[in-house]
């Protein structure tokens, strides 16, 4: 009789736990890998920092090189990454079958600071100097590098073939750069965000090709260059989860708009550099916007096309195609 007293009130404790809440239920996890600039630490500022929080959802967050990305893509390692345009079908040649979910970058119409950078005193003055001269670049295959290039035919009738073309690009890990444009190991190079920053503040640089004004003018439009993909399984098989994600990123996007002063001045004093950075990036150079406008899908349908015209896309088809369904949408 006492042990069924005591099993009695137990299940009357557990009973008006569960009418309270009861235990917080364990969240799941979704991981994101971004491209390691402090650029992008802004738009996952806010969910880092707990400002923009889920019930439902935790996202632990990775940065990293878009080379790198693409590696850890090929082996699954992530759930959600940032990743060239042009990532898209060269995965689907790997066999992964991939969604977009987002879009991560949206250039401005004449990105500043976007281009061909060599060292203040270095005697090529022209685009017809930089023939057979080693220009130091991201990645090979990466979609910022293939719209320089269509940009540079356009506007200058060069052949930027990767091999046997006017020019000689190789690859160099971000942070090599400019130590590799400094030293005369390459003549040129296409620097990254904070690098270029940091060329137009300083004195020992200058920009050889202004590849943001011609953007502007060859492309008309503006340039998507990298976007949020994840895999077609994970995504279908866990849509709440991924609209939960998308979400999150979103308002976590929007809270550097609402509040730049507060997540500029963070970042700034975590990575050592001047808050000026991440006001002229916004203003100047891109948006990060998550959602997926319909002028976005007319643009990345020519950007692949034209890619198509210098070997770096076969046949992607349509990116209506690759879009899920729960992405957000303008």
């Amino acid at each position: 009789m006492r042990g069924n007293r005591r099993l009695a009130f137990v299940s009357t404790l557990f009973a008006a736990a569960l009418a309270v809440g009861g235990p917080a239920a364990a969240k799941d996890k979704l991981t994101f890998t971004y491209n390691t600039d402090p650029s992008h630490d802004a738009a996952v500022w806010a969910i880092a920092n707990g400002k923009v929080k889920s019930d439902i959802l935790d996202i632990e967050l990775k940065p990293l090189n878009i080379p790198a990305a693409q590696q850890a893509m090929a082996t699954k390692q992530f759930d959600v990454y940032e990743n060239g345009l042009l990532a898209l079908e060269y995965a689907a040649a790997q066999g992964l079958q991939m969604k977009m979910i987002g879009i991560e970058l949206r250039y401005q119409p004449a990105p500043v600071g976007f281009g061909i950078w060599v060292k203040k005193d270095s005697p090529i003055k022209t685009v017809q100097d930089l023939k057979g001269k080693k220009i130091a670049v991201g990645g090979l295959r990466s979609t910022v590098l293939t719209v320089i290039r269509l940009a540079m035919q356009k506007k200058y009738g060069v052949n930027v073939a990767l091999d046997g073309g006017d020019f000689n690009f190789v690859q160099v890990p971000g942070p090599g750069m400019l130590p590799a444009l400094q030293t005369g190991r390459v003549d040129a190079a296409a620097l990254s965000h904070i690098q270029s920053w940091q060329a137009r503040k300083g004195e020992d640089y200058r920009m050889l090709i202004n590849s943001g004004e011609d953007l502007k003018e060859v492309f008309g439009f503006r340039v998507i260059t990298t976007v949020l993909m994840g895999y077609k399984d994970r995504v279908e098989a866990n849509p709440k989860l991924y609209r939960e994600f998308l979400r999150m990123l979103k308002e976590s996007s929007d809270y550097v708009k609402k509040n730049p002063k507060e997540v500029f001045t963070a970042l700034a004093a975590k990575a050592k550099i001047d808050p000026a950075f991440f006001e002229d990036w916004f203003a100047n150079y891109s948006e990060i916007p998550i959602s997926i406008s319909d002028q976005d899908i007319q643009t990345i349908n020519r950007i692949w096309e034209m890619a198509r015209q210098i070997g770096m896309s076969k046949n992607p088809g349509d990116v209506r195609d690759w879009i899920w369904e729960g992405a957000i949408r303008e």
